[in-house]
Order: C-alpha cells, then structure tokens, then sequence
C-alpha cells in the first residue's frame, strides 16, 4: 500500500460517513462509527452534541461498509494480519479524522448492556 493509497481510501470512508449525515439533515458535532470486519461484517455508531448528549441513530449505508472494506484492502500487506474492526471519530469545528485499528480483539469497541454508558463515553472524540 502507500501512503496516498490509504489516505485516498480512508478520505472516502470519512466522506461517505459524513455524506449520510447531509443526506439527512442530521445536526451534529462530532461523530464515532465501528466497522467490523471480523467474520460478520457490521458497523455502527454514535452522534455527539457539545452539550453532552448523543444518540444512536447515525445514518450509515452500505458504502460506508464498501469503503471500509477499501481501505482494509489498501492497508493490507504481505504476510501482515488485516485489521478486523477500526474506530472513526470525526469533530465538526475542524473536521479532523481519528482513526484506531484494532488487529486482534474484535470486541474492542463492543456495546453490551453493562458496559453501555461507559463505552458510548470511551468512543466520544475528543
């Protein structure tokens, strides 16, 4: 892979995820979407607001999935382990990308319904 490689795909995973937000009008300050690519493809998500609160419903689509399968792709390297699930958080005011890889535990970022407030507070961007 190079580095415009990577960059070209990761740039289209973040727009796509933002495009679904425009698409429905969604008001938000920061955003936080899991892909896992680990044995069932799945992905979801969470929508920020400055005055603390969140939600669940994050517009997502397939293409968010599509891309995000690019850019594992473009990632990949001979004789390396693919990452199985990556962690993306974007802030609106400057609309920087924070990516996390996570290569070996795919339940890294998993929400259960003990761990739900914590993990919701663990994946806000900071």
């Amino acid at each position: 892979m190079t580095v415009n490689e990577g960059s070209a795909a990761l740039v289209a995973v973040a727009e796509s995820i933002v495009q679904g937000l425009v698409d429905a009008d969604v008001k938000w300050d920061s955003v936080t979407v899991v892909v896992n690519l680990d044995r069932q493809k799945s992905m979801f998500g969470y929508i920020y607001s400055d005055d603390g609160k969140w939600n669940a419903d994050v517009p997502l689509d397939m293409e968010v999935l599509t891309r995000a399968i690019d850019l594992r792709t473009a990632m990949s390297a001979p004789k390396k382990k693919d990452w199985k699930v990556c962690c993306i958080q974007m802030r609106r005011s400057d609309m920087s990308v924070d990516v996390d890889f996570e290569y070996k535990n795919s339940r890294r970022w998993q929400i259960t319904p003990a761990n739900l407030e914590s993990k919701i507070e663990e994946l806000r961007p900071r």
